[in-house]
């Protein structure tokens, strides 16, 4: 009930075109190249959100794929080492959209406006800031998949500005329901564990250490996504009220992730986003 009307219409056109273009060819054996290509549809998105950003983006080598285009599985196969092509599987088996830079392809996880958002905003970065390959490796990477989670979900915002993700309170509550076995819980002191480190890094406390250790790498992952979520939240609530300028917001997109100082580069755009005004309480909380 707390989207706009025309997200809920854009979700519905997609479900009825695929829903029309599976009907049409059940019986053709030439189904896979007569499904619907959401390349269009990723691409107007990333029209408005270059346009609305004053950034300059071409959809001439934009690829959507989804799980059902073989040709995908064949180019990743292909490129990428057992280590790689593992976490790509990974990836895809828990939902998520992505791009890869290094074969210009992007991965459609759902066909729903915020997947489609936040694909459009993965490419768009991944053209501004020149990004060569996809960020895998943990922990050294963590800081750059929270910084893509939260570009990700700041595009997203642009399309959808009713979307609403996590706050501390609510991954705290998460945290507090879950068993001692929960396969998510790693995940969720993670998060607490690097908001905690970020607050300590801003605030000029020296030597201060992520007092977290997951033993399962895909923990960086599940609260990259979380991290990302509230950055990329407070990052449109501050850009909404005019508090940060779309020049502002282009220069940060435009860092280059494979920096090896990227670090610096995180907590630089961190402590300009902390300063933001926090835009809700919790997600949970009625409009």
């Amino acid at each position: 009930m707390s989207v706009p009307p025309w997200v809920k219409w854009q979700n519905y056109l997609m479900y009825l075109e695929q829903t029309y273009d599976l009907g049409l060819h059940d019986d053709d054996e030439d189904d896979d190249e007569d499904l619907l290509d959401y390349t269009d549809h990723v691409g107007r998105y990333v029209k408005i959100i270059s346009e609305e950003l004053g950034l300059t983006v071409s959809t001439s080598n934009l690829s959507v794929y989804t799980a059902r285009d073989s040709s995908f599985w064949s180019q990743v196969r292909e490129h990428y080492d057992p280590k790689k092509l593992r976490w790509i599987e990974m990836m895809i088996a828990d939902e998520n959209s992505f791009y890869l830079p290094e074969i210009s392809a992007a991965y459609l996880a759902r066909g729903t406006v915020n997947h489609a958002a936040s694909l459009a905003m993965h490419f768009v970065h991944a053209q501004v800031s020149g990004e060569k390959q996809i960020p895998m490796d943990v922990p050294s990477d963590f800081l750059r998949l929270i910084w893509k989670e939260a570009v990700a979900y700041f595009g997203s915002k642009i399309i959808n500005h009713k979307r609403k993700t996590d706050t501390i309170a609510d991954i705290k509550a998460s945290l507090a329901a879950r068993g001692p076995s929960d396969l998510g819980k790693e995940a969720l002191q993670l998060a607490l564990a690097q908001k905690m480190h970020e607050l300590m890094v801003i605030t000029g406390v020296p030597g201060h250490r992520l007092q977290a250790r997951p033993r399962k790498k895909w923990s960086y992952v599940l609260a990259a996504s979380l991290l990302g979520g509230m950055m990329g939240e407070r990052l449109f609530g501050g850009y909404q009220k005019k508090l940060i300028k779309a020049a502002t917001l282009a220069t940060f997109l435009k860092k280059p992730l494979g920096n090896p100082h990227f670090d610096v580069v995180y907590y630089e755009a961190l402590e300009v986003i902390e300063s933001l005004p926090a835009p809700f309480l919790s997600k949970k909380e009625k409009l």
